[in-house]
């Protein structure tokens, strides 16, 4: 399963004169009936393999047989898409199976092309769900469109009312304040296990299913931190699938996606209108990641550019210059600007969101970023 620890080592791979295959293929089986996923890539890789010279041609001709290889005999691990990093020097080979669609995409550059991962980890953000009753509780992951069961928590001493008899023969409400307590430490130990997942911080997002009055105890005993960061609850029994639980995250998933973006897009827009704390265009946001300006890069996704990058230094720029004027080095063309902004924002710890569909943020230039000052 791809994460942002993959994004993160991918992103510092920096070797002078090294080639790297990027591979981002569509493979699902749906769309592609009789494998023409080796036929897109095939085409794809042939017209980059055309563009490169011959001495680069000869580095990569390797890589791209081995990627023609896997393809060809991978077919019982694919999901909906795959991304392959290849490159023979150095040796660096990562496979990543998705459920998640991909832009049928082959890109040979002096660094990883990883535009389409670092967009689907934000446009798929990580979910964290608690499915808990009054003595157990499952906790599950959801990233990227896949659920993972990771623990499980029983507490099996919760005493129950006896068949026959009252509570044990004793007095009822002893045993019921007996057995709240029992509930109320579970129920704690399943907030203690949230709050190691949020530290972690591979999750931002959190749900939590049950039966209706387990939803209601849990939400209770929250404190503020995990409780702001619960997106929404469903019921459910807790022996149900991971399908069906999946199912019920994702409607609330889908939601708060939507909900996430405009406030996001709504703040950028705001934003630049009104005290200069953010960049709209393409133009304004590369001055500030020339500047080191950028808090969180905004951009719609699908969206492209060409422009000029200094091989020396990483300047990046639109406009019709020969030379670097930071570092007065040559200048040379690229076809993935958007990519280039990216990988730079990330070297500055910048966060990144590619926004599904957004008539204002289209209408602002297709890009902007939330700046630090």
């Amino acid at each position: 399963m791809f994460n942002r620890e993959d994004l993160t080592r991918l992103n510092s791979i920096r070797e002078e004169g090294k080639l790297y295959t990027s591979v981002f293929l569509n493979v699902n089986p749906v769309t592609n009936p009789k494998g023409e996923y080796f036929i897109n890539f095939r085409n794809l890789s042939k017209s980059e393999f055309d563009r490169l010279s011959s001495s680069d041609q000869k580095s990569v001709k390797e890589d791209i047989k081995k990627i023609e290889t896997y393809i060809k005999s991978g077919k019982t691990e694919f999901k909906k898409a795959v991304a392959i990093i290849s490159s023979s020097e150095p040796d660096l080979w990562d496979v990543f199976h998705l459920s998640v669609p991909l832009k049928n995409q082959v890109v040979i550059d002096k660094t990883p092309y990883l535009k389409p991962l670092a967009s689907i980890l934000e446009q798929y953000h990580s979910y964290a769900v608690a499915l808990v009753d009054r003595e157990h509780a499952r906790l599950f992951s959801i990233q990227l469109g896949e659920i993972s069961e990771y623990t499980e928590l029983f507490t099996p001493d919760v005493p129950r009312k006896h068949k026959k008899g009252g509570w044990y023969g004793r007095d009822e409400n002893r045993f019921r304040r007996h057995i709240e307590v029992h509930v109320h430490f579970h129920l704690k130990d399943v907030v203690k296990h949230m709050e190691d997942i949020l530290k972690a911080g591979e999750v931002t997002h959190l749900i939590i299913g049950g039966s209706e009055e387990s939803v209601i105890l849990f939400n209770k005993i929250l404190p503020q931190p995990i409780a702001s960061k619960i997106s929404g609850t469903f019921t459910a029994d807790m022996h149900a699938g991971n399908d069906e639980i999946l199912e019920k995250s994702r409607e609330i998933i889908r939601g708060s996606e939507k909900a996430i973006e405009e406030r996001l897009v709504d703040e950028l827009v705001t934003r630049a209108s009104k005290n200069g704390s953010a960049a709209i265009g393409l133009s304004d946001v590369l001055t500030q990641i020339q500047s080191g300006n950028i808090h969180h890069l905004i951009y719609l996704e699908g969206f492209n550019a060409s422009g000029l990058k200094c091989p020396s230094c990483g300047f990046l720029t639109m406009q019709d210059i020969k030379t670097c004027p930071y570092c007065s080095s040559m200048l040379e063309n690229i076809e993935h600007l958007i990519d280039y902004s990216i990988q730079r924002a990330i070297d500055q710890g910048a966060a990144i969101s590619a926004i599904t569909l957004s008539g204002k943020l289209k209408e602002a230039g297709n890009i902007g970023a939330l700046l630090r000052y």
